[in-house]
């Protein structure tokens, strides 16, 4: 028996697609961050570290985690930063 997962069995056609580019090194990422968002993520990320803060346990789906970690490196920020830009952003409207 092979302890080895079978790759892209979970996998819809986009993120198969997205597997077959990474693999390939064909990822054509390019970052929509502009110096503006940067900025602004840069301080709601401050603004999450400065004071006390709680840590705390998250389960997501894979998916939503490989989406999340996609998204960040789009963003040109950890993923950590972004899910904390995200609920300052929320919390704040």
């Amino acid at each position: 028996m092979s302890k080895t997962p079978e790759v892209g069995y979970f996998l819809n056609d986009e993120e198969a697609e997205l597997v077959e580019m990474v693999e390939s090194g064909t990822t054509p990422f390019v970052s929509e961050l502009t110096p503006e968002r940067r900025l602004e993520i840069e301080a709601m990320a401050r603004a999450t570290v400065i004071g006390d803060q709680e840590k705390i346990l998250l389960s997501i789906s894979k998916a939503d985690m490989r989406n999340l970690k996609a998204r960040a490196a789009l963003e040109g920020v950890s993923y950590q930063t972004l899910i904390n830009s995200i609920l300052q952003k929320y919390l704040a409207e």
